[in-house]
């Protein structure tokens, strides 16, 4: 039996909470990179693209947990798949553009140069990009559907 559309928004929103989960243990990863180098705690990473990865992991679980609060007012009356369409390529984004940017600051690379003298810079920008990609669709389409519906009074 295929998700209804409060199964999806459920799995859209616990995805949100996941996602600011990573942010919560990015938040920590960096608090330990930036400690100075004579401290029992100093893991010797750049904190730069380890804070990047916190701001990302935080801006997309908060738009995803909105997303997940919008999807049955914007796919109401429409097909379900459609409301899982848009689902489905927000998990995707969300997990390439996390998974490539903590690739990026476990190395150091802070995932927005297209164009780097290491090789594995530019698979970090176009996975880190194309998952925005993906997730800024999801949200074109979600938004769309939200402002053409007739506001309820």
């Amino acid at each position: 039996m295929p998700p209804t559309l409060d199964t999806t928004a459920a799995r859209t929103i616990k995805l949100g909470v996941l996602t600011l989960g990573a942010a919560l243990l990015a938040g920590g990863w960096e608090t330990l990179a930036q400690q100075v180098p004579g401290s029992p705690l100093y893991i010797g990473v750049l904190p730069g693209p380890i804070g990047a990865l916190r701001e990302l992991s935080l801006m997309l679980g908060v738009l995803t947990l909105a997303a997940g609060a919008l999807l049955p007012r914007a796919y109401e009356g429409a097909s379900p798949r459609r409301a899982r369409v848009a689902s489905i390529l927000i998990a995707a984004g969300v997990a390439l553009a996390i998974a490539a940017q903590t690739y990026g600051a476990s190395n150091g690379m802070h995932g927005v140069q297209a164009s780097d003298l290491r090789a594995d810079a530019r698979a970090v920008f176009f996975v880190r990009h194309g998952g925005l990609v993906l997730f800024a669709l999801a949200w074109l389409d979600l938004g769309v559907r939200v402002l053409r519906r007739p506001s309820a009074t």
